[in-house]
C-alpha cells in the first residue's frame, strides 16, 4: 500500500483499495478471502487521517472482520510507532492466537513480525506435501540380486521406443522403480545455520541479544530510555550489516568472453563436420557401454532424475544392451536427447573461506548419469581414430 511521502498518497491509496475491491468481487462467491500485511493505515481510534478513514470505509463496505493483537504497535520508526499490520478476513473466517513478535533482536525490519493461526481445515492437503526430503540410497544394505532382476524383467517386458527422449525416460523410470523395490534409503539430515552471518554481524547480534536482556530486566522501559535507544541503534546497525552481507556484484565480470567465443566456434565446426560427412557411424557395442559404465565413480551426487553410478553398475547386462541400442539410435539420428543437455548446479564452499560471502563458493554441475556414459562412449570412439 502507498506510504507517507509520496506526491499523491491519497489518490494512490484509493486506487489500491479499488484493486482490492475488484479482487474481492471476483472471488467472494467461490473463495474465502483473507488479506494479511502492511496496510499503511491504522484502525486505532486515536488517529483518523484520510488513509485511516479510507481503510475503515473499505472494510465496512466489503464486510471484512479484523483480527489484531490488542493495541500493541507493529511498526516502530525513529521516535514514533503505530499499528498498521492487520489480518483481514471475511466474516465466516476466524484467526486465532495472533500476537506481535516484538522481542526479536535479529529482526532487521522496522516492522515487528505478526503471527496468527488460520482456523481452517484444508481438505486433501498434508503438511508433508510441502517438505522436500533428501534421501541417501544404502546400496551396501540392499539386495543387488533383486535390483538386477527387477531391472531385467522391466526392460525385457518393454520394447525400446523409436523416440529417443521417450527411450531415455523409459530407462530412467525402470532404474528408479527397481531401486525403490530392492534398495533401502535413509533421510539425510541437513546441517548448518540457515543464515551464515559474517563475523561482524554475529558480533552485533550478540550485543543486541545482551541489550535486550538488560532491557527486559529493567522492566521494558519506554522509548526514551538509554537501553531502548541502544536496542534501536543496534537493530539499525544489524540491518545495515545484513544487507551488506547479502550484496554481491551483478556485472558478470567473472565470465570469460574469449573462452565462450571459442566454445561456440568449436560447436559450430563440429556441427558442420557431422552434417556434411557421409561416413557411416559404427553401432555402439555392448563392450563399449560396459567400459564406459565402469569409468563412473561411486558415491557421487545423483543427477536431477535421481540416478547415480550405482544404478547403472548394479543393473546387469540387460541394461547395457538397452543402452547400446539407445546410443546407436542417437548417433544415427544425430540428435542429443534433452535429458543429456541439462544439469543441476550445486554451490560448493571453498575450504577456509568466509562462508557468508557469495564469492567464496564455486559451482559444479551434476549432469545426467546416462549422458556421462554416452560421453565416455564417444570419447572412446574418438581415441580409436587418433594416431
Amino acid at each position: 500500500m502507498p506510504t507517507f511521502g509520496y506526491t499523491s498518497t491519497q489518490e494512490d491509496y484509493a486506487e489500491c483499495l479499488d484493486l482490492l475491491h475488484v479482487i474481492v468481487q471476483k472471488y467472494k462467491d467461490t473463495h474465502t478471502i483473507n488479506i494479511c500485511g502492511d496496510m499503511n493505515a491504522t484502525l486505532l481510534p486515536t488517529r483518523r487521517n484520510r488513509s485511516d478513514i479510507q481503510l475503515r470505509n473499505f472494510l465496512k463496505h466489503e464486510h471484512f472482520s479484523v483480527f489484531r493483537c490488542s493495541d500493541e504497535p507493529t511498526y516502530v520508526h525513529g521516535v514514533g510507532s503505530s499499528q498498521i499490520d492487520y489480518f483481514l478476513a471475511t466474516e465466516d473466517m476466524n484467526f486465532t492466537q495472533a500476537y506481535v513478535m516484538a522481542d526479536m533482536p535479529c529482526n532487521t525490519s522496522s516492522h515487528a513480525p505478526v503471527r496468527a493461526t488460520l482456523n481452517v481445515n484444508l481438505s486433501g492437503f498434508s503438511s508433508s506435501d510441502c517438505v522436500h526430503t533428501r534421501f541417501r540410497k544404502l546400496w551396501n544394505r540392499g539386495s543387488l540380486h533383486l535390483y538386477k532382476q527387477a531391472v531385467s524383467e522391466r526392460l525385457c517386458s518393454k520394447h525400446i521406443s523409436s523416440d529417443i527422449e521417450k527411450s531415455v525416460t523409459q530407462i530412467q523410470s525402470t532404474l528408479l522403480q527397481a531401486e525403490s523395490i530392492a534398495i533401502p534409503k535413509k533421510v539425510v539430515q541437513l546441517k548448518g545455520p540457515k543464515w551464515k552471518a559474517s563475523p561482524k554481524s554475529k558480533q552485533i547480534r550478540k550485543k543486541s541479544l545482551d541489550t535486550m536482556k538488560l532491557w527486559k530486566d529493567a522492566g521494558k522501559p519506554g522509548p526514551e530510555h538509554p537501553l531502548s535507544l541502544q536496542r534501536k541503534s543496534l537493530k539499525r546497525e544489524l540491518r545495515s550489516t545484513h544487507r551488506q552481507d547479502l550484496a554481491m556484484p551483478k556485472d558478470g565480470s567473472h565470465f570469460d568472453d574469449n573462452y565462450k567465443d571459442k566454445v561456440e566456434f568449436d560447436l559450430h565446426l563440429i556441427r558442420n563436420i557431422v552434417d556434411n560427412t557421409d561416413e557411416d557411424v559404427p553401432a555402439v557395442s555392448f563392450t563399449e557401454v560396459q567400459t564406459a559404465v565402469s569409468k563412473l565413480h561411486n558415491k557421487k551426487a545423483s543427477d536431477e532424475f535421481g540416478l547415480s553410478a550405482e544404478h547403472l553398475k548394479n543393473a546387469g547386462d540387460t541394461l547395457l544392451h538397452s543402452l547400446s541400442q539407445l546410443f546407436t539410435m542417437i548417433l544415427d539420428s544425430k540428435e542429443i536427447p534433452q535429458q543429456f543437455q541439462c544439469g543441476v548446479i550445486h554451490p560448493i564452499h571453498k575450504r577456509g573461506k568466509d562462508a557468508s560471502l557469495c564469492t567464496n563458493y564455486r559451482g559444479i554441475t551434476v549432469s545426467s548419469t546416462i549422458g556421462k556414459v554416452f560421453e565416455h562412449v564417444i570419447l572412446g570412439k574418438i581415441e580409436e581414430k587418433l594416431p
